[in-house]
């Protein structure tokens, strides 16, 4: 076996690496890794929080008002800029959210390695535990990257550009791009093997049981499988379905200049209180926008009732005055974090709508109603909640559970749901549309008339570019999205 130092490892896996792919470790401690619990420590280091653009940026959710942008047009990076806009060039130093999940799955494959070369003792459940939630964690941390980087997987698309699938540890490892088609069946795989996972949901910073259903049921939603995803949704409630009620348990809390945020913007985001408080969690996963700017589109605000406590809790009105504006102090979606963390993890309002998702699909209408209202129940002061309007008809009872997904999850979800909704039949399919200035080289060409921006739900923009240094460091192995 070759020899790997755990306390390295902690390095670099966890420190900040511009190139991870392409960087090898070098040998600096004298402890080895050599036991099932020292293993297990590391997954307890797993980044919780990950970067995601795309779910920030590129959907009908956000929007930057030509009138905000044109009185402090120095406050929008250019990066925001272009995934706003689609470009077909990410103009930034490194991808943080390839590198990030990268490194994880760098995990899990040691793990994997060490655990199939029995070269580390302990117990056989231990060992047989830490082998499940590898196989999961890399099931996830491909799953995303492929909602970023590739094109939705069909039967057309086969062949198209998938992602390097990295199986071991080996730093020369190819980094050419598997097919789309070989990318989700190993992640298919990868989740069936999560699924032999015999673990209860007691921590929701790790993984269990639950967890591993809770992903497959997002998983199989998103290919289409409605069975599945039903049955996987059913067993994680099964497991566990506790939800917050927002209007009971949440607050908010204001600052010296007068805006009031929620008391959740209060929480180290992977701290006692945080944990604790998203009690809805299966797995504690978050999104983050380092630019702290979530603006909601006017579409995004007209489908929340004013009494939601969505509404009222996260839409911080007057969010603008924090970056200096004036004239256009807008509204700024915060869920955690004063450094805009977004809970990305399965939850069981997210399994409710799933089920009722499948339930509307197959035309059990009133079935989908009654798991919506177990959602929308807990989002009300009770002396404002009344349950919805029965839809009538199966394209509209689904339409109706999309709508709700989009209040609970705006900037987490969306993304994901946008991509598999316009290759559906029994949905209106999105184009997003914006009104914004040409670009010009590096910078936003302020002296031309805004222009308007259409993305088809057939767009090859769908698959977002690779970062310029993905493609360098990997000495041309890994190929750019043809667009």
């Amino acid at each position: 076996m070759k020899k790997i130092f755990y306390l390295l490892l902690l390095g670099v896996v966890f420190a900040s690496c511009d190139s991870f792919l392409d960087e090898k470790p070098t040998k600096s401690s004298a402890k080895t890794l050599e036991t099932a619990e020292e293993l297990d420590a590391l997954f307890n280091g797993v980044t919780y929080s990950y970067y995601s653009d795309p779910d920030f940026f590129c959907t009908d959710n956000f929007d930057i008002p030509l009138e905000v942008y044109n009185e402090l047009p120095s406050v929008f990076s250019f990066n925001i800029i272009e995934q706003f806009l689609f470009n077909t060039r990410i103009d930034n130093a490194y991808d943080q959210c390839w590198n990030q999940r990268y490194k994880t799955i760098w995990l899990c494959n040691f793990a994997l390695q060490e655990i199939g070369e029995n070269t580390i003792s302990g117990s056989e459940e231990l060992k047989s535990q830490l082998k499940a939630e590898a196989h999961f964690l890399r099931a996830t941390e491909y799953f995303a990257m492929a909602l970023n980087y590739c094109l939705h997987p069909s039967e057309a698309n086969a062949g198209e550009p998938g992602l390097p699938l990295r199986v071991g540890v080996d730093f020369e490892e190819s980094l050419a791009r598997a097919s789309l088609k070989d990318t989700y069946a190993f992640i298919e795989a990868d989740l069936q093997e999560a699924l032999k996972m015999d673990v209860a949901f007691e921590r929701n910073w790790r993984a269990s049981t639950a967890a591993v259903e809770a992903f497959a049921a997002r998983f199989y939603l998103y290919m289409g499988e409605y069975t599945k995803a039903a049955q996987y949704a059913s067993s994680a409630l099964g497991e566990h379905a506790e939800m917050i009620n927002y209007d009971a348990e949440f607050y908010t809390v204001t600052d010296a200049s007068g805006i009031a945020y929620p008391m959740t913007n209060t929480y180290y985001s992977n701290g006692s209180q945080w944990l604790n408080f998203w009690k809805g969690q299966y797995m504690n996963r978050s999104k983050s926008n380092p630019h702290w700017k979530s603006l909601p589109s006017q579409e995004l605000l007209d489908l929340y009732d004013p009494l939601d406590k969505r509404y009222e809790m996260f839409m911080v009105e007057n969010y603008l005055l924090r970056f200096g504006f004036v004239d256009n102090q807008y509204v700024g979606y915060i869920q955690g974090g004063n450094y805009g963390e977004y809970i990305d993890g399965p939850s069981t309002s997210e399994m409710y709508l799933i089920s009722a998702e499948t339930k509307a699909r197959g035309g059990d209408i009133s079935g989908a109603m009654s798991d919506i209202e177990k959602v929308r129940i807990n989002r009300f002061a009770a002396a404002d909640y009344a349950p919805m309007a029965l839809p009538s008809d199966k394209k509209a009872a689904i339409q109706t559970v999309i709508d709700e997904r989009r209040r609970e999850m705006p900037f987490t979800i969306r993304w994901y749901d946008i991509r598999r909704i316009n290759v559906d039949s029994e949905t209106d399919n999105i184009t997003i549309r914006r009104k914004f200035y040409p670009l010009n080289d590096s910078q936003v060409d302020m002296e031309s008339a805004p222009i308007d921006y259409v993305i088809e739900p057939g767009s090859r923009l769908f698959a977002r570019p690779l970062n310029d240094g993905v493609i360098n460091l990997s000495k041309g192995q890994t190929t750019q999205n043809v667009y």
